[in-house]
């Protein structure tokens, strides 16, 4: 046990090309956000500012969750691509705060902070269930590409859904009912602005535009019936003594 974590020690800083001084690096991400991040690193930790064009098109509520979410990926993925050097390597990491964001100019703007104690190299071959509180990551370019960044943007956009049903779920009556309508008729309208943003992209190649468009309105119709459920789930819950 003692030999593996000298070994996965030792693969780290020798994956991490600065391990001895602090030092900043300017990692270009580039992609439809644009992103680039400032990589400061130091004897204890890494901190890394993203820089990011920001999703606009939504309420204002989202566009915060949204843009929060997608430049702490960022932030994350320049870590992972300054790490793995060009290698095929994973990581876990832990200890992840977000210090503060805000706006530069047009660009969004994330700084996080991680101890280098909290990053460690998921060994070959072996992928350990990731704990409460970890990330596991990897660098790829292929969360670069516009399909992918829409992509991205639909499953966060769902995933805010189902936090806000079941924040819902603790009301009780009109309060409930009314708490639903909102999140359908906020659901569906940000739904229609994805739509909206795929159809004006025209560097998005026309096939990519229908598969976009087809997982859209699956994606439609799964939201309609996770309201369908919790309304249901919810009416039989008040009838039970």
């Amino acid at each position: 046990m003692v030999k593996l974590l000298v070994v996965l020690i030792v693969a780290l800083v020798a994956f991490d090309p600065v391990s001895a001084a602090d030092a900043t690096i300017t990692i270009e991400l580039g992609g439809l956000r644009q992103a680039k991040a400032v990589l400061t690193i130091t004897e204890s930790e890494y901190v890394a500012k993203v820089l990011m064009l920001p999703a606009q098109c939504f309420d204002s509520t989202t566009n915060s969750r949204l843009n929060r979410e997608k430049a702490r990926e960022l932030a994350l993925q320049a870590l992972a691509k300054h790490l793995s050097n060009k290698e095929a390597v994973e990581f876990t990491v832990s200890g992840v705060q977000i210090e503060k964001v805000g706006v530069e100019g047009k660009f969004y703007t994330l700084n996080l902070r991680l101890p280098r104690k909290g990053v460690s190299v998921v060994p070959d071959g072996k992928k350990p269930a990731v704990k409460q509180g970890e990330d596991r990551l990897a660098f790829t370019s292929e969360l670069f590409t516009r399909k992918r960044d829409y992509l991205n943007t639909l499953d966060t956009l769902m995933g805010v859904v189902t936090f806000d049903v079941q924040e819902a779920d603790e009301k009780a009556g009109e309060s409930f009912s009314r708490a639903i309508a909102e999140i359908e008729e906020r659901g569906i309208k940000n739904l229609e602005n994805l739509r909206k943003e795929i159809k004006n992209d025209l560097l998005l190649l026309s096939f990519e535009q229908e598969e976009l468009n087809d997982v859209l309105s699956k994606q439609k119709i799964k939201m309609l019936g996770q309201f369908k459920e919790a309304v249901k789930k919810k009416a039989t819950k008040e009838k039970t003594p």
